[in-house]
C-alpha cells in the first residue's frame, strides 16, 4: 500500500527471490484489489508477497489506480453530459410555457418560467461548482395549524444542553426574523441576513454533510410552490389532515423526492389502509416513485422536551421523555433525512455526491413539469375537441331532424290525449296541402265551362288567378311560418352554444355546479369577430316569416305568370276562331238559302250571258252546285263543327293547365326541401359551423407545437435516464 514501507522477509528458495512481508492498515481502502483483500482476511493483517524481477514494489496497487483514473474520467464525462442536458432543458423552458400560455392567465406562465429558470440555474451550480455547501432541508408549512414550527423546534432542541441563549434563539426565531414567510437555520450562514438564524446545534452537524434548515410558510392558498423546495436536498411538506384538504394539493407541482408529514398520531404509520388512502389523494409523481408520507406528532415531541427540562434529574421525567419523544415519530424523520444526506457517505466527497444527486432530481422534475405542462395543453385541446364534437353532433342531429319536422307532421298531432310518436303516421304536409288545394281548384275549373268562358273570356285570368291565390297552399304557409319561429329558437340556442364554446373553450358541463374554471387556451379574437359579423348581417342571418314561404310564393307566381296567362290567351283565341267559323258557316247557310250555290240559278241570274258562263264554270270547278236545302245544311254543320272544335280545344287547354299545376306542385316540394336545407346551412347553423371550423384549425396548429414539445421532452428524459443508469453503474 502506498505509504507502507515493505520489510525484508524470508527468502523463497524455490524461486530464488527474497520475500517481503507487508503490514496493512486495519481498514482497507475501497479500491484495494479484492483478491489481495481476501488473502489478507485469511492470513491476518500481513501478506507474504514475492515481487517479480524489475517490478516496483507498489505494483499490486497500480490496477486500483488505473481503475480510479478510469472512474474519474467516466464521472467527468457523465457530469459533462448532465451539464449539456441542463443546457438543453433550459433552452426548452420558454417554448414549453409559451405553448401553454393562456391569454387570461399570462402571469401563471411568467411565474412558472421564473421558477424553473431559478431551479435550473441551481442545477447548473450543483453540476459545475466544486465548492461544498450544506445539505438543504426545506420545511414548508401548509397552514398555521400544520405544526411545522414545533417540528423544527423538536428536531433542533437539545434538552441536555445548558446553553439558554441557544434555546431562546431557537424558540424566538420567528419573532426576530426579518421575514414572516421564511427563515434559514444553520451553524454558519453563508450570507447572514435578518432571515437567517445562526444556531449551534449538534443535530445540524451529526450527518456526513452539515444541514441547513429553511422554514417556509404558505400564504393563503398557494398556486405554485417556492423554488426553494425544488432546490432542497430534502423537501418536506407539513400539513394537518384536519385543516388541509389533500385534494387541494393535487394541482400543485411538487419535487419528486418530497417527504409529506401529516401532523397526526404516529401509530397511523402502521395502518396500511390509512396510508394507502392518503397516498391515493396525494399528487402522483410517477408509477415508480409514489409519494412518501410520515405521521408525526410534533407537539408531543415538544411536550416531552419541556417535561424533561422541567425536572431533568427525575427518573420518571426521563422515562416520559423517552416514551413521548420516541412515540412522536421524530426519529422516523431523522432516519429519512439521514438516508438522503448520508447516501454519499462512502464516496470521496459526500457533499458533491449529494449535489449531483439533487441536480439529477431537479432535471427529472423539470422535464416532468414540462411534460405535465404539455399534457395539460393536450387535455385542453381534447376538451376543445370534445366541445366541438358535441356541438357538431347537435348540429348534425338538427340537420336531420328539422327538415323532417318541417316537411312532415304526425297524424295524431294536435289530437287531445295523444302524444307525438304514439301510433302516429307521418304525413307529407306539402303533398297534403297540394291535395286540398287541387280539390278546390278542380271545382273552380269544372265550373269554368266553355259556355261561361264565352261571356267572361276577358276575365279568365282573373277568375283562375283569384282561385289560385285563394287556395294555393294557404295552410302550408301558416305551418311554415310557425316552423320559422321554431327555427329562430333553434338558431339562437345553437349560436349561444357556439359563442360559449369559443369563449370558454371547454365542453358544456352537465351541471352548473361543476362548471369549469379553466382559463381559455386561445384568444380567438379573429374567430369571435368573424362570428359577430355573421350574426350582425340582416340579410343572410336573420330569419323572417317569409324565409320558408318564399318557395310557395315563387311557385304561385310561376303558376299565375305562365299557365294561367296562356289559358287566358287561348280562351280569347278560341272565341275568335269560333266566331270566325260560325260567321263563315252562317254566310254559307245564307248563300244556300238564297240559292246562290246551285249552278242553274247562278247561270240564270246573270243578265249578261258572259258572266253566267263564268259562274257556271266556277261551280263546275268546285264540283257541283247545291240546292238551297243542302247549302243550308252544310252551313249549319259548319256552325256545329266550330262549336265542337272550340269546346274540345278548351278542355284540352284546361288539362294542359292542370298538368302545369301538378308539375309546379312537385317542384314546390323539391324547392321546400332545398330551402330548408339552405336555411339550416346558411342561417341556423352557420355560426356553429364557423366556430367549430375555427376551433379545429386553432387546435391543429397548437397540436403540432405540443407534439414537437413532447417529443423533445421525451428525448431529454431518455438521455437523463441513460445518464442516471450509467452514474449508478459507475458508483458501484
Amino acid at each position: 500500500m502506498p505509504g507502507t514501507r515493505p520489510r525484508k522477509g524470508p527468502t523463497d528458495i524455490s524461486l530464488g527471490r527474497q520475500m517481503h512481508k507487508c503490514t496493512l492498515p486495519s481498514h482497507l481502502p475501497k479500491d484495494f484489489p479484492r483478491q489481495l483483500a481476501r488473502k489478507c482476511r485469511q492470513n491476518g493483517k500481513s501478506l507474504n508477497y514475492v515481487p517479480r524481477p524489475n517490478e516496483q514494489r507498489i505494483r499490486p496497487f497500480s490496477v486500483s489506480r488505473a481503475r480510479s483514473t478510469t472512474l474519474q474520467t467516466d464521472l467527468a464525462t457523465t457530469k459533462h453530459e448532465a451539464l449539456t442536458l441542463q443546457h438543453k432543458t433550459e433552452n426548452l423552458l420558454e417554448p414549453v410555457f409559451k405553448v401553454a400560455e393562456r391569454p387570461s392567465n399570462t402571469g401563471s406562465s411568467v411565474a412558472a418560467v421564473s421558477l424553473w429558470r431559478d431551479v435550473l440555474s441551481d442545477t447548473f451550480e450543483n453540476l459545475s461548482t466544486g465548492a461544498e455547501r450544506p445539505a438543504r432541508v426545506v420545511v414548508y408549512s401548509m397552514d398555521e395549524w400544520s405544526g411545522a414550527d414545533d417540528l423544527v423546534t423538536a428536531l433542533l432542541d437539545e434538552p441536555l444542553s445548558s446553553d439558554q441563549t441557544q434555546e431562546n434563539v431557537l424558540r424566538t426565531r420567528w419573532q426576530n426574523a426579518g421575514s414572516k414567510t421564511g427563515l434559514t437555520i444553520s451553524t454558519n450562514p453563508a450570507n447572514p441576513s435578518p432571515s437567517s438564524v445562526r444556531l449551534s446545534s449538534s443535530y445540524l452537524r451529526q450527518f456526513s454533510v452539515p444541514l441547513e434548515i429553511t422554514e417556509l410558510r404558505a400564504q393563503g392558498s398557494p398556486q405554485t410552490l417556492p423554488s426553494a423546495l425544488f432546490k432542497a436536498d430534502v423537501p418536506i411538506i407539513v400539513f394537518n389532515p384536519l385543516t388541509t384538504s389533500l385534494s387541494s394539493l393535487r394541482h400543485l407541482t411538487f419535487p419528486s423526492h418530497t417527504l409529506f408529514i401529516a401532523s397526526s398520531n404516529p401509530h397511523l404509520n402502521d395502518n396500511s389502509s390509512i396510508v394507502t388512502q392518503l397516498l391515493s389523494e396525494l399528487p402522483q409523481f410517477s408509477n415508480s416513485t409514489p409519494p412518501r408520507i410520515l405521521f408525526i406528532d410534533p407537539s408531543r415531541a415538544l411536550s416531552a422536551i419541556q417535561a424533561f427540562r422541567s425536572n431533568p434529574t427525575s427518573a420518571l421525567a426521563i422515562q416520559q421523555y423517552q416514551d413521548n419523544f420516541t412515540g412522536s415519530g421524530i426519529s422516523l424523520l431523522t432516519n429519512t433525512i439521514r438516508s438522503v444526506v448520508d447516501s454519499g457517505k462512502a464516496t470521496a466527497s459526500p457533499a458533491a455526491y449529494l449535489r449531483n444527486r439533487t441536480a439529477i432530481i431537479q432535471l427529472h422534475d423539470a422535464l416532468r413539469a414540462f411534460y405535465s405542462t404539455a399534457e395539460g395543453v393536450q387535455k385542453s385541446l381534447d376538451d376543445i375537441r370534445q366541445g366541438v364534437s358535441q356541438l357538431t353532433c347537435k348540429v348534425e342531429e338538427a340537420k336531420v331532424r328539422v327538415p323532417n319536422d318541417i316537411l312532415h307532421s304526425s297524424s295524431s298531432a294536435g289530437q287531445p290525449g295523444k302524444k307525438r310518436g304514439e301510433g302516429d303516421k307521418e304525413q307529407d304536409i306539402v303533398g297534403e296541402s297540394l291535395r286540398l288545394a287541387s280539390k278546390e281548384m278542380k271545382n273552380v275549373l269544372e265550373r269554368l265551362t266553355w259556355w261561361k268562358t264565352i261571356w267572361k273570356v276577358d276575365e279568365v285570368s282573373g277568375i283562375v288567378g283569384g282561385a289560385v291565390d285563394r287556395v294555393w297552399c294557404k295552410d302550408l304557409e301558416q305551418k311554415l311560418i310557425l316552423q320559422t319561429g321554431r327555427l329562430l329558437s333553434l338558431q339562437q340556442e345553437i349560436t349561444t352554444s357556439a359563442f360559449l364554446l369559443v369563449q370558454t373553450q371547454t365542453p358544456p358541463s352537465p351541471s352548473p355546479r361543476f362548471s369549469s374554471t379553466q382559463h381559455a387556451l386561445f384568444t380567438a379574437n379573429i374567430l369571435k369577430n368573424t362570428l359577430s359579423q355573421l350574426t350582425s348581417s340582416p340579410t343572410t342571418y336573420a330569419l323572417t316569416p317569409s324565409t320558408l314561404t318564399l318557395p310557395t310564393t315563387k311557385r304561385k307566381h310561376q303558376l299565375l305568370a305562365y299557365p294561367t296567362t296562356r289559358l287566358h290567351l287561348k280562351a280569347q283565341r278560341l272565341v275568335l276562331g269560333m266566331s270566325s267559323g260560325i260567321a263563315a258557316s252562317s254566310g254559307f247557310t245564307w248563300a244556300g238559302w238564297m240559292g246562290h250555290l246551285s249552278q242553274s240559278v247562278a247561270a240564270a241570274t246573270h243578265a249578261n250571258e258572259t258572266t253566267a258562263h263564268v259562274g257556271s264554270a266556277i261551280w263546275s270547278t268546285v264540283g257541283m252546285g247545291m240546292d238551297p236545302v243542302t247549302g243550308i245544311g252544310v252551313g249549319l254543320l259548319g256552325v256545329v263543327g266550330s262549336l265542337r272544335w272550340v269546346v274540345g280545344k278548351w278542355e284540352k287547354e284546361k288539362r294542359k293547365w292542370w298538368s302545369d299545376w301538378e308539375r309546379i306542385g312537385k317542384g314546390l316540394e323539391r324547392d321546400l326541401k332545398a330551402t330548408v336545407d339552405t336555411v339550416m346551412k346558411d342561417q341556423v347553423i352557420v355560426v356553429a359551423d364557423a366556430a367549430c371550423k375555427g376551433l379545429q384549425d386553432l387546435c391543429e396548429k397548437r397540436q403540432e407545437e405540443v407534439d414537437e414539445i413532447k417529443d423533445k421532452v421525451v428525448q431529454l428524459q431518455t438521455q437523463l435516464k441513460d445518464i442516471t443508469s450509467r452514474s449508478r453503474t459507475q458508483q458501484v
